[in-house]
């Protein structure tokens, strides 16, 4: 079970309530001032946070993924070479970065941490630093996201994301644009004082980070598993990674009930008013078929989903 997806769906779905479920965050009429400034200043705090959600899961991610690199009894030196050098040497930029947000009194304790994890790698068994993906700046952009999945053999990462994007049904426009624009609005937000984030922009924001969360997931979670089977073409970075190699099952309401259906397919695999039987034997075959699992809400938005 993901820490860091558990997290990052209920602070998403969170973020969706609170701009359509409340009338705190709305604009109302002209002569409603007070409320409206309330207003405009909540939605700048939902831009960055929502963002932040964001953030906060690819690097959570990437953090859950080394763990388990490190328990995946394989030598290090058998890694591929762009993943030994960001858990090495580059990972050193990280710590430093990461230093200078501490305290004086935990900055021998952290680096010795740390240090002693880069110094591990020499051995069996080894633990990488979870601060090699994310953690070396201030904020998130595209081009590290594209980097980070290139280091897995991701193959044109961007393009990967939108294709699983799109077989989702969640967005048609180009993802690496709507994470640039997130991430302006979340600048704006937070350092422009008469900045008014629109609340349709917010709402669009939820659908778009969900998309990009899921698709980095899934990519990395695949990258995962062919690491942990010591796929050797995967290790010496012969075999690219691409959306064909996503598998997964999904489960929607529809016509008032719920539906499974397998990627690809029109016709609904099952059929039931039981919603949880239906996510247990959708999981279960999700577990035997090394397929990933997906779970709409009753009105289309992503709920959960699983990397098996």
């Amino acid at each position: 079970m993901s820490v860091a997806r558990n997290d990052f769906i209920s602070r998403i779905r969170t973020l969706k309530k609170s701009i359509t479920q409340t009338d705190a965050t709305q604009t109302k009429a002209p002569t409603e001032q007070e409320h409206n400034e309330i207003a405009r200043m909540l939605r700048n705090g939902l831009a960055v946070v929502g963002f932040a959600s964001l953030e906060d899961f690819i690097k959570s991610r990437c953090a859950e993924v080394l763990d388990e690199i490190g328990q995946a009894n394989l030598p290090f030196s058998n890694l591929p070479l762009k993943l030994q050098s960001w858990t090495t040497y580059e990972a050193i930029k990280a710590i430093n970065y990461q230093l200078g947000l501490r305290d004086a009194l935990d900055k021998a304790t952290y680096a010795q941490s740390h240090a002693e994890k880069i110094a591990s790698t020499t051995n069996a068994p080894y633990s990488l630093t979870p601060l090699a993906f994310g953690f070396g700046q201030a904020n998130l952009n595209d081009e590290l996201i594209k980097k980070i999945l290139k280091v897995f053999n991701i193959e044109n990462p961007w393009a990967q994301i939108d294709q699983i994007s799109s077989s989702l049904g969640l967005t048609a426009s180009p993802l690496m644009q709507s994470f640039k624009n997130g991430m302006a609005r979340r600048h704006k937000a937070a350092h422009v004082a008469s900045e008014d984030t629109p609340q349709n922009d917010i709402d669009q924001f939820v659908t778009e980070a969900i998309a990009v969360a899921i698709g980095f997931d899934f990519l990395i979670s695949k990258a995962l598993k062919m690491l942990k089977n010591h796929d050797s073409s995967f290790l010496d970075g012969s075999c690219k990674i691409s959306f064909a190699d996503v598998d997964y099952r999904f489960i929607k309401f529809l016509d008032n009930k719920w539906k499974e259906y397998k990627l690809n397919s029109s016709h609904a695999y099952r059929v039931s008013e039981d919603l949880d039987n239906l996510i247990l034997d959708a999981k279960s075959r999700c577990m035997t078929q090394s397929q990933y699992f997906v779970l709409y809400d009753n009105v289309g938005l992503i709920k959960d989903w699983d990397c098996f």
